[in-house]
């Protein structure tokens, strides 16, 4: 009963929560029922009708290459907007009774609509036909969509800096191709949604449009190009199929091509020529990447499933945004934005898990080069490092430093009488030992075929003494375990005291093989020489 009561109450929150979020993005239009707005084109020896436009809604009237001239008509009851895209424009005028009137701080061409009966007389130079989307609104419609579109636009530009600051730090640590590319991928989708959506046009002169427009366009085709190299390299599409990944990345570079012809083709019909093949080839391109993550999926290549997940809602964004156009106003003007920012945060997962993979594994390979297989402790390489630590940590701190050197006796006469397996077992057994009476923190190392070594710190030589105690009190008599029989074997050690840091490390094992010499000179399973360089 209670369950079903949380229930009811959670299905009811989930209503209310997307009521909400519906109401976010959908006002209502604060516009009267008599307000009105017409936009009349001017030609000299040419008569045009008025098109009504809808207030809130973007206009389908295209311009001409060249100079475009508009004359506007409202009546409101409250005042306005009106406001049309940049891109594509050489230079923009208005004016309201003979004089010029600056835009409004905005990312798109915006200007105030006086209240009442008012005109103003539109002049724009175009550099190609195209639709600049035309649209009036109240003041107060205006206002709560630019507050709306500075939330959206503000929560991307916050996922691509943190997702460029995560990028820059995961460099700092670990060397991958995909990491690269990805990151190159950010910086260019960066740059492109700023171009789009036009915030630099509220810090840059408007004389600029041309350049702003150029660096649009080519920044299309970046995204482009570096999104179909990373996938190809996240997917496995490089080296699983090397032609497929060779034709995306020259259909990619098509479009770089197309983006670069949009900047000096002026005519028709190669304008619309290249951008069929922005648009249209994207989409394609996209669309066989998405199949190809989609057959990855199928083969278990890692993180393809999120890659094919980000891809499905890149590929629907750009359906509405080439192909149904207007279809859903929101979709077709945030679905892209909202799209390449999940996207790019599911990329940062697939990359992220990559790179833990490769941590992973860079780890395991060092341990593997640092260890000895045979005995499961350190080898030389792996003893160098970890005694270089020890080192570097007695010189902080008021400690003794002291190694311990063991080398087993008669090891060759042992594999000589029981073979090769009794000496692997003796040498298994010495670690074994070792390993258990030192610290974690101690350096616990076979150098060489039968010799072992241990660096450890202490507090005072009575603590030393104990511990050499009882290392020669085992070693000087154990048994090995083969095959159900015993065998008696014996090591001797030696061992040397810093209370000051050795210059280098091999001074410490200088000192520690030569009380280990000492002792196989006198005959004696356990050796107690001493090497005692306390000052």
């Amino acid at each position: 009963m209670i369950n079903m009561t949380f229930r009811k109450q959670l299905f009811v929150f989930v209503q209310l929560a997307l009521l909400a979020l519906l109401l976010t993005f959908y006002t209502p239009s604060q516009a009267a029922a008599a307000d009105f707005c017409a936009l009349e084109r001017v030609e000299h020896n040419t008569n045009h009708d008025a098109i009504v436009l809808v207030e809130a809604e973007k206009s389908d009237i295209r311009l001409n290459r060249g100079t475009n001239q508009f004359k506007l008509s409202c009546n409101l009851s409250r005042g306005g907007v009106f406001s049309f895209q940049r891109h594509g424009l050489n230079s923009y005028s208005w004016q309201q009774a003979g004089i010029a009137k600056p835009p409004l701080p905005s990312s798109d061409v915006t200007f105030i609509i006086d209240q009442g009966d008012s005109s103003a007389l539109i002049a724009l130079n175009s550099k190609f036909e195209y639709n600049p989307r035309f649209q009036w609104q109240t003041t107060m419609d205006f206002m709560l969509s630019s507050q709306k579109h500075n939330l959206i636009i503000g929560l991307f530009y916050g996922l691509s800096f943190t997702l460029m600051l995560y990028v820059f730090i995961l460099n700092l640590e670990v060397k991958d191709k995909a990491l690269t590319l990805y990151s190159v991928y950010i910086f260019c989708i960066s740059g492109f949604i700023l171009l789009q959506e036009g915030q630099l046009y509220l810090y840059l002169p408007s004389n600029l449009l041309p350049q702003i427009h150029t660096a649009y366009l080519m920044s299309i085709g970046l995204t482009v190009v570096s999104a179909t190299w990373f996938m190809c390299e996240i997917l496995k599409i490089n080296t699983d199929f090397p032609r497929t990944s060779q034709l995306f990345k020259l259909t990619s570079l098509l479009v770089l091509l197309a983006c670069m012809c949009r900047l000096v083709v002026n005519e028709n019909p190669w304008l619309a020529v290249c951008s069929i093949m922005m648009g249209y080839g994207t989409l394609i391109l996209v669309a066989a990447i998405f199949f190809t993550a989609l057959l990855q999926v199928f083969r278990r290549v890692n993180e393809a499933s999120l890659v094919f997940s980000a891809l499905s809602i890149v590929l629907f964004s750009m359906v509405f945004r080439i192909v149904l156009l207007d279809s859903i106003p929101f979709v077709q003007r945030y679905g892209f934005i909202i799209a390449f920012a999940v996207e790019s945060f599911m990329l940062a997962i697939a990359v992220s898990r990559r790179i833990g993979r490769i941590a992973v594994a860079k780890e395991r390979a060092e341990n593997d080069a640092n260890m000895d297989i045979l005995c499961n402790i350190l080898n030389r390489r792996g003893f160098t490092l970890k005694a270089q630590q020890l080192l570097s940590m007695q010189r902080q701190s008021d400690t003794l430093l002291a190694v311990f050197y063991v080398d087993m006796d008669k090891f060759k006469q042992l594999n000589d009488t029981y073979g090769h397996n009794a000496g692997d077992a003796a040498l298994k057994t010495v670690a074994s030992y070792l390993s258990k009476k030192m610290r974690m923190t101690d350096a616990v190392a076979r150098i060489g075929g039968d010799e072992f070594v241990t660096l450890a710190s202490f507090k005072n030589q009575a603590e030393i003494t104990a511990k050499l105690a009882e290392l020669q009190n085992h070693f000087q008599q154990f048994t090995i375990e083969l095959n159900g029989k015993s065998i008696s074997a014996s090591a001797s050690i030696g061992y040397a005291v810093f209370s000051t840091p050795p210059d280098t490390l091999d001074t410490v094992l200088a000192a520690g093989d030569a009380a280990m010499y000492q002792a196989k000179l006198q005959r004696k399973s356990l050796a107690s020489a001493e090497v005692n360089t306390l000052g």
